[in-house]
């Protein structure tokens, strides 16, 4: 026994406090019903809740429980079905960008979104084992061109977000010699989108303004671009003809975000003159999996092309990927993965 206690004690004092730590001291047990009546009658209580009653303010203690009388359950369930029957079913518009896609189609479950050749390889530029895969991404290109009205269109984004980012680094890099470095952004567009174009703006030195589109000053020369929607966050269609005629007289890079189910009813924006159009096809298809990846989209006039973010499909001889600023090239900022890619060729093949 001595032998023991000898060869505890040449242990490391951080040994020992470390083995002890699993004893419960006394100390932290608190007062006990003993000393509580004592403590309560040298301050001249008679209980805690005498105690609670005098130092609570009395507006926000808590009013007595009031129980409601006892009934069968047949009683108790026609109740709550009178109560619940005074609700107001509405419309939720409070997606905000996102909607809750329909069920997909098991065919599309079967041969897509569960066929490990979508979602495996991290880059399909062998042509002869992802043609399939630029066929469709082309496919999608050509839908999103007639869609917005426009010239060209990249194959997809991560989000509506990410594209919307992405066009204020189109027109920040397209003024950058006349030094412009304002960038304009309505108040009506997702806040995910405005909070995105923020935080790419910091380290790139813009200044971003969030404000009426109708109060935008015209006459500042650092202006490089701005950003509007239609449908806007609170579900309102608008005509920004007028507004992109000034832009493109101010030499100023119009972006807009849109829907495409509603480009297919209404004015397109490209019919408008804007220089940009972007948004997401989250709602074709693509479940809204908590924020995404979802499938964005990107379209530009041909003034543009040098400046659009993401990957091309070209069409030449034969279909190849066009590796615009990504693979070999890479460029600080981008968050333009393969990994996107299934995903609007799943929008496709569910609306086809």
């Amino acid at each position: 026994m001595y032998r023991c206690f000898h060869h505890f004690s040449t242990l490391p004092l951080a040994f020992v406090r470390r083995a002890a730590a699993n004893i419960y001291v006394n100390r932290h047990i608190g007062p006990s019903a003993a000393e509580s009546i004592s403590m309560l009658r040298i301050i001249g209580k008679e209980s805690l809740s005498d105690l609670m009653t005098a130092v609570i303010p009395e507006n926000i203690l808590r009013s007595p429980l009031k129980e409601a009388p006892a009934m069968s359950e047949q009683d108790a369930l026609s109740l709550l079905h009178s109560l619940g029957s005074r609700n107001k079913v509405l419309k939720s518009m409070i997606g905000q960008g996102y909607d809750e896609s329909k069920l997909t189609p098991p065919v599309i479950l079967r041969n897509v979104i569960e066929n490990p050749a979508w979602h495996t390889p991290y880059t399909p530029f062998q042509a002869e084992i992802s043609q399939g895969c630029l066929e469709s991404l082309l496919n999608i290109q050509s839908m999103i061109i007639d869609l917005t009205a426009m010239n060209l269109a990249n194959a997809s984004l991560l989000d509506q977000a990410t594209a919307c980012a992405g066009a204020m680094c189109l027109a920040f890099h397209h003024g950058r010699k006349e030094r412009m470095t304002f960038f304009f952004v309505s108040r009506d567009v997702f806040p995910s989108c405005v909070e995105m174009v923020k935080t790419r703006a910091e380290p790139l030195k813009i200044k971003v303004v969030v404000g009426d589109p109708n109060l935008i000053d015209w006459s500042d020369s650092s202006l490089c671009g701005i950003l509007v929607q239609t449908p806007d966050a609170m579900g309102m269609l608008h005509d920004f003809t007028t507004l992109f005629g000034k832009a493109k007289q101010h030499g100023v890079v119009s972006c807009c975000g849109t829907d495409l189910m509603a480009s297919v009813l209404l004015k397109p924006p490209g019919e408008m003159g804007a220089d940009v159009v972007l948004g997401s096809a989250q709602r074709f298809g693509a479940p809204p999996g908590f924020g995404g990846p979802h499938a964005a989209f990107f379209a530009v006039n041909e003034e543009f092309k040098r400046f659009i973010p993401g990957r091309v499909i070209g069409v030449k001889v034969k279909t190849r990927r066009v590796l615009q600023p990504y693979a070999w090239r890479f460029r600080r900022g981008s968050n333009i993965l393969r990994r996107n890619a299934p995903h609007p060729i799943f929008v496709l093949r569910k609306r086809s």
